[in-house]
Parts: structure tokens; C-alpha cells; sequence
């Protein structure tokens, strides 16, 4: 049957020769003996050959026949690789159809030879391969991620940093949080493998592209899951994180990662956090509320609320010592947008909600009047008005729909964090918030949040009118 198999791939009509590819798929599935004779019939050259054939089916086919070939035994591998399979597999990567099987081929070439990881690397695979994660179907996903993860198995230096240069964390924690069972345990074990190249990127002082992406990395990774920012604690990430936003003249972008990085890492427990404090986070982040780019503020902003938040209490004391209050007051007071505000309040709320003595130099810091302007925001001024003045200062952009949606999630929970601060101050200060305004915008948020059914909301706006004894 075979001889007669291969005969067809080399000599019948293309219907015929993808009948002829499916038959020896069928054939070679699991069964080395049958892979064998395949190959002993000189079969590989007409399914090379087919790889480079326009019709996608039998491109498919043929890929298939060559995944089976190389799943079971190196020198069946090294056949296949010496037949001049690789580059033609690499190609049908870029292909919707025949791009699953390539893949899974290629994931078995490459999974016990440094050799044939080289050469899948050097030729470009790699891009192909996360171009797949992001729009091949959930099995092409699998496949593609078993083949990066069998990539960083051999922890080889060039094929842990092309994929780094890919910029694919974004998509492959997005895989990881939704993907099918099948993609998150590929994806899983690439990304523990390339924790350290992540931490080598970060000390790249001559290669911001590199920096950035290595902050990005760690940044995504962070916000998995406290197993993670273990992990990056333990490979050594949190020293060369701090010293890049320490260092001057470094690129705003790689200082958003970076500082986007910490945020995330301040998610965790004392275990991690205690040594970057150890490390002088507090006096970095309290620098860079300063920082001119507002994504920056935002990082830190965010950081020191999550620090706030986790440390119960441990390092409020530090935060306020070292003058970071008027700090969040300045925040909600310029032209800081939403998201800026939104994590400032949250700030905070932490540190108004342990010991009063906090809350007498938060309020000496004329803290309630911004914070009621907080509440007082107007969804409307999320999105610029065009002029119709040809000699007025160009506009900032308008907002696409996605981007507006998120504006208005943040707002929103800047206002659920301020009506919290107004809260934890109410006891000692409901005279103070209702003068400046406070319990009237309360009472317009909460008619807002009856009418549109938001409950959480409500419950959150009554508890600050209660602190105050107004409901």
C-alpha cells in the first residue's frame, strides 16, 4: 500500500496526491514501524515538494505526514530535516490552513535537537509562531505554544531572546487567564523558562528596545499570580527594575514598563514587598510622582497603593514621613487624568483607614476639597470637544470607543475610592466634607447609581453618608 501511496505523490492529480498524503497520515500516527517504511520508500521528497504546492489541502496533509514522521524517534528527525522539510513547514506557518500542522511538525523537530532549534530560530519562525498565538484557532494556539515552550527547554540563549523580541507576554498571559487547558499548560512552562532572560533584558543599559521589552515582560507576568511574582523575586528582577528607574536619561517607555513592573510586583504579600522596601522603593516611587510623563505617575501611584493596601499598616508611617501626601493632594488637584486620580485616592483610602492620627495630617493636608471634586467629575469631560475655531490650539485626540469604556470604568472607580477616603474621614471630619460639598455630590451619585441599578455603588455612597451621619 505504501509504495502505492507514494507512487500518487509523486505522480497523481493534485486531488489524488492529497488522498494519497491523508492515507500516510492515517498510516504513520503512532507507529514507528509504519513511519519507517514511509520513509524507506523515499516518500520525503514528494512531501517537500507538496509543502511548496499551492493547494492548501495538500499542504496540510503533507505537514501532517511529516508531524507524525518526526513525533517518535531522532533519526526519523534528522531524516526529515536533511529532506529540506524546515524552511517549507517555517513558510506554511504564515498560512491559515495547513499553519496547525506545520506547527505541530516543527514543535516535534525542534523538541530534542539544539541543532534544529537553531535553525528554526535563524529562520524566523518565531514571530510566525506568536502571530499564530494571537489569531490561529485554540488548537494552532497549542501547537504554536508547544513549540515556543520547546524553544526554552534547552534554556538556549538566542532562542529565549528572539522570542522576548517577539513581544508576545502580552498575548501569552492573555492565553494563560482565558485560553483552553491545553495552551495555558504550553504557555505556563515558556514563560518559567524565560524569567531569567526577562531579568538579563532589564540590565541592557545600551539597548532600550531590549529594556522595554524586559520590563514589559515582567510587568504581564507580574499581574498573573503571586506563583509568578515569586518567581521573578527569586530570579534576581527586583534589583535591576529599581535601578533602571533610578538611572537618568532612560525612555519614558521603558520607564512605564518599569514602573508598571513595580506596580505589579506591590500587588504581593510582605515576602516580596519587604525587600523592595528594603531596596528604597518608597523614596523612588515618591520621585517619580513627579515624573513628567503621567502613565509614570500613574505606575507609582498605583504602586504605592498597592503597598498601602498589603502591608497593613507596616509602611503607612514611612508613606506619610516622607512627605507623600501633599503629593496625592497635588495629583487630585492639577490636570492629572482619571486614572492618575483614581489610583491616588486609592492611596489614600489605605492610609486613612488604620490609625487617626494618619488622618489629622491627611486632612492638615487640605485633602477633602479635591477629593469631593473627584466626586464631582463629569463623565462628559472624558472626551475632548472638537473646536470649530481654525485658530485654536490643536485638540487632544478623541477617544475611540474602547478607550472611552475604560475611561469611564476608571472614573468610576475613582469615585467609589474617593466616597471610601470621604468615609474613613467621616467620623472626625463630616462638618469639613459637607461644607466643601461632599454629602450633596454623594447624594447625587447614589440617586445615579438607584436609577441605574448599580448596587455596589449605592452601598459604597451610603456608607460615606453614614460615616457622616447623614443617612
Amino acid at each position: 500500500v505504501v509504495p502505492h501511496l507514494v507512487h500518487l505523490l509523486y505522480n497523481g492529480t493534485p486531488k489524488a496526491k492529497e488522498k494519497a498524503a491523508g492515507a500516510l497520515k492515517c498510516l504513520s500516527f503512532n507507529k514507528v514501524a509504519h513511519q519507517a517504511i514511509i520513509l524507506e520508500a523515499n516518500a520525503l521528497p514528494a512531501l517537500v515538494e507538496s509543502l511548496r504546492s499551492d493547494d492548501s489541502m495538500l499542504q496540510t496533509e503533507a505537514a501532517g505526514v511529516i508531524r507524525y514522521l518526526s513525533s517518535m524517534t531522532a533519526k526519523h528527525r534528522k531524516q526529515v530535516v536533511e529532506a529540506g522539510a524546515l524552511l517549507p513547514l517555517i513558510d506554511l506557518l504564515h498560512l491559515e490552513i495547513p499553519q496547525e500542522e506545520a506547527a505541530a511538525a516543527i514543535r516535534n523537530l525542534v523538541a530534542n535537537s539544539s541543532a534544529n532549534e537553531r535553525l528554526v530560530v535563524d529562520a524566523g519562525a518565531v514571530p510566525a509562531l506568536v502571530g499564530i498565538l494571537r489569531t490561529g484557532t485554540t488548537t494552532s494556539q497549542e501547537q504554536a505554544a508547544g513549540c515556543l515552550k520547546n524553544l526554552t527547554m534547552r534554556n538556549n540563549d538566542d532562542s529565549e531572546r528572539a522570542i522576548m523580541e517577539a513581544n508576545c507576554m502580552d498575548i501569552i498571559i492573555s492565553l494563560l487567564q482565558f485560553g483552553a487547558p491545553g495552551v495555558k499548560m504550553q504557555a505556563a512552562a515558556m514563560v518559567r523558562n524565560l524569567i531569567d532572560r526577562m531579568v538579563e533584558f532589564l540590565q541592557e543599559k545600551e539597548n532600550s528596545s531590549r529594556q522595554q521589552q524586559g520590563a514589559l515582560a515582567v510587568r504581564y507576568l507580574a499581574a498573573f499570580g503571586s506563583e509568578e511574582r515569586a518567581a521573578i523575586s527569586s530570579e534576581g528582577a527586583l534589583e535591576p527594575l529599581l535601578e533602571l528607574l533610578r538611572t537618568e536619561g532612560v525612555a519614558v517607555e521603558v520607564m512605564v514598563e518599569a514602573a508598571g513592573a513595580v506596580r505589579n510586583l506591590a500587588l504581593d504579600t510582605g515576602e516580596i514587598i519587604r525587600p523592595m522596601v528594603a531596596m528604597g522603593v518608597l523614596p523612588l516611587l515618591a520621585q517619580l510622582l513627579e515624573h513628567e510623563s503621567f502613565l509614570v505617575k500613574e505606575h507609582a501611584a498605583g504602586a504605592l497603593k498597592n503597598l498601602a493596601d498589603n502591608s497593613l499598616g507596616e509602611h503607612h508611617k514611612d508613606m506619610i514621613s516622607q512627605g507623600m501626601v501633599p503629593q496625592f493632594v497635588a495629583l487630585l488637584s492639577g490636570e492629572a487624568p482619571v486614572a492618575v486620580k483614581s489610583e491616588v485616592a486609592g492611596a489614600l483610602v489605605c492610609l486613612t483607614s488604620v490609625f487617626n492620627a494618619y488622618r489629622i495630617v491627611i486632612f492638615d493636608a487640605f485633602s477633602i476639597g479635591p477629593m469631593v471634586e473627584v466626586l464631582e467629575l463629569d463623565p462628559a469631560s472624558l472626551q475632548p470637544e472638537d473646536s470649530e475655531d481654525p485658530e485654536a490650539p490643536e485638540a487632544p485626540a478623541r477617544l475611540d470607543a474602547a478607550a472611552l469604556e475604560e475611561a469611564q470604568r476608571q472614573l468610576q472607580e475613582a469615585k467609589r475610592r474617593a466616597s471610601r477616603f470621604l468615609r474613613n474621614m467621616g467620623a472626625k471630619y463630616a462638618d469639613q466634607i459637607v461644607m466643601a460639598g461632599g454629602l450633596q455630590a454623594l447624594e447625587k451619585l447614589l440617586k445615579q447609581a438607584l436609577f441605574d441599578k448599580e448596587r455596589d455603588d449605592a452601598e459604597c455612597f451610603v456608607e460615606a453618608m453614614k460615616a457622616m451621619g447623614a443617612a
